[in-house]
């Protein structure tokens, strides 16, 4: 409400308070609202899907009201639209910036297009089964995630003539199966496309059962440990975080960029944009656990030469030993080509399951890992970087 929705920014804005259970942590009766929003209370019921259903069967909205609907449920923040983002339509309404500012629902609706009547910032293979039993029937399709969701007239129709998908269900479980993975389905059976945000799903056609698999990550695209196999997730890819109670204090790398964005925001809207703030952590405290792991290594078997012949700007540490502490408290951090040339093994009975150590820093066109150190010091040959065309080289 704070950052999302201004007046003149092309949309309407359903704000669904749920009555019952714990109360809000603000007085929505004092809250400001733009003249294209207004405020609803309803029970604390029906999840996501079926409080669409609900406003759609009482009138409140008709699928020939509006060329597009988005859903976002209040278990996110955001949204988090990047400032270079083309839209078609912009609008000066950030209190405190005199600039074009993109609407952000422009980037999911505008993607509604073809083929493609359903979209979603992300798309999942982690499936649920029926009724919460893990030996139970599976549904493993994969589906929008509705945390944040758009679909045009043609969508809507769809999902409302399957019969489940805006049903008031009863549990959790039957949400997932019948609603948000349901709706998916019922997209899917009539021939439709599923959209993303995500750039590792870009242009995947999910009608295609050989994708439902998502290349093995059948996981919340959220969770760090699914992310981290096809890189993490992106603040802009995602737009909105999740942030339920319980994960704001987490150690998420999303989350922690989301709390960054909350603060600049906060900062751009109040004109006290500090640029001259740390925008990270303290590096010598991000750095502790992995200086400690490489000096547990040793310099035993470092490529000195390798090092010095790969990093000619180092010709000045003449010794073996300065070019080690430059490595050890530098080098490793700034993707400079290194390697070892023996395996190790760490002192037994040690737990090095807090060091993150990358096997290949500094290796150009190569990941940053988090890997087991007894297994991985040796590097790969560093990838030469393309030359530059000559006929290219003052092209955008």
């Amino acid at each position: 409400m704070f950052s999302g929705s201004w007046e003149g920014d092309g949309a309407y804005y359903i704000i669904v308070v749920q009555e019952g259970g714990k109360s809000p942590l603000v007085d929505l009766e004092e809250v400001i609202l733009p003249g294209n929003a207004r405020l609803l209370y309803h029970d604390n019921e029906c999840y996501d899907w079926g409080t669409l259903g609900w406003i759609m069967a009482a009138g409140i909205a008709d699928v020939e009201d509006y060329k597009h609907f988005v859903m976002i449920n209040s278990s996110v923040r955001g949204p988090y639209a990047p400032p270079f983002q083309p839209a078609k339509e912009g609008f000066k309404k950030m209190v405190g910036l005199q600039r074009e500012v993109p609407a952000w629902h422009k980037l999911l609706t505008e993607r509604l297009a073809g083929d493609v009547h359903m979209i979603g910032p992300t798309i999942s293979c982690e499936g649920t089964p029926r009724d919460g039993s893990p030996a139970a029937e599976w549904r493993t399709l994969p589906h929008v995630q509705s945390h944040a969701i758009a679909v045009d007239q043609e969508g809507l129709r769809t999902l409302q003539k399957d019969g489940n998908v805006l049903k008031c269900h009863g549990n959790h479980w039957d949400a997932k199966w019948y609603a948000e993975l349901g709706a998916s389905k019922a997209l899917l059976d009539a021939g439709y496309n599923l959209g993303s945000l995500m750039k590792r799903y870009e242009g995947v056609d999910w009608r295609d059962p050989s994708s439902w698999e998502c290349g093995g990550n059948r996981g919340d695209p959220f969770a760090e440990t699914v992310a981290a196999a096809g890189g993490p997730l992106s603040v802009q890819e995602a737009l909105f975080v999740k942030a339920k109670e319980g994960t704001v204090q987490t150690s998420s790398s999303l989350m922690q960029m989301a709390a960054n964005y909350e603060r600049w925001m906060e900062e751009q809207s109040e004109g006290e944009n500090d640029v001259l703030a740390a925008m990270f952590p303290d590096p010598e405290e991000v750095r502790l656990p992995q200086v400690a792991a490489m000096q547990q290594r040793g310099p035993k078997c470092f490529d000195f030469a390798y090092y010095r012949s790969l990093n000619t700007d180092l010709q000045h540490y003449v010794t073996d030993d300065a070019l080690w502490g430059h490595f050890l408290h530098f080098g490793q951090f700034q993707r400079r080509p290194f390697r070892f040339t023996c395996d190790w093994d760490p002192p037994a009975g040690h737990d090095w399951a807090g060091y993150p150590i990358r096997a290949d820093a500094g290796m150009q066109g190569s990941t940053d890992k988090t890997l087991d150190p007894k297994k991985q010091y040796r590097a790969i040959r560093p990838v030469p970087l393309p030359k530059c065309r000559p006929d290219l080289a003052n092209k955008e």
